[in-house]
C-alpha cells in the first residue's frame, strides 16, 4: 500500500511539474556552442542561443598548440559580448575589455613550452594582448570600420 501510495505521489508532482511549466529536464536540453577556427591557430567557442535559467555556459578563447584544434589552451573565459576578425587578428570584448590574439604571426609553440605555464605566458606576451576601451581603440585602429559578430547585448545594471 506505501509503495503505491509513494509511486502516485511521485506521478502527481510529475504530472503538475509538466502543467506548471517548471520542469527540471530542461535544464537537461542544453543548447549546442558554435566553435570558429581561425587558421588552425586560434578557436573561439560561444553559445548565442537562449540557456536555461540554471545553467551558465562559458565563452572561450582558444590558441592552438598544434593543427589539430584538440591541442588547445585557453587564452580567455567569460561572457563574450562580441569578437572580430581583421588583418589576421582576433579581437574579443567582454567586461569593459578587449583580448587581442595576433592570429597571423603566432606559430605553434615548441611541446616543452606548452608543458610549462610559465614558459608558455612568457611565449605568449607578444601575440595576445589585454586592453581597456581607449587602449584598444589606439593600439587596434584596424577594428574602427569593422563589423563585429555580436554573441550577446550587454543589459545595463539596475
Amino acid at each position: 500500500m506505501k509503495k503505491t501510495v509513494g509511486a502516485l505521489s511521485l506521478f502527481l508532482t510529475l504530472i503538475l511539474l509538466c502543467l506548471s511549466g517548471c520542469m527540471p529536464l530542461d535544464a537537461l536540453k542544453l543548447p549546442a556552442p558554435k566553435e570558429v577556427n581561425y587558421a588552425n591557430k586560434a578557436l573561439i567557442r560561444y553559445c548565442d542561443e537562449e540557456q536555461p535559467q540554471t545553467v551558465h555556459i562559458v565563452d572561450q578563447l582558444f590558441a592552438l598548440n598544434a593543427p589539430n584544434p584538440e591541442n588547445r589552451t585557453p587564452l580567455v573565459s567569460g561572457t563574450f559580448e562580441k569578437f572580430a576578425f581583421v588583418d589576421g587578428t582576433l579581437a574579443v570584448y567582454m567586461e569593459l575589455t578587449y583580448y587581442v590574439f595576433d592570429v597571423e604571426n603566432y606559430e605553434y609553440p615548441p611541446a616543452a613550452i606548452v608543458g610549462s605555464y610559465d614558459a608558455w605566458r612568457a611565449y605568449m606576451e607578444p601575440f595576445y594582448h589585454r586592453y581597456t576601451i581607449p587602449e584598444f581603440e589606439k593600439a587596434c585602429p584596424q577594428f574602427q570600420d569593422c563589423e563585429w559578430t555580436v554573441i550577446r547585448e550587454k543589459t545595463p545594471r539596475r
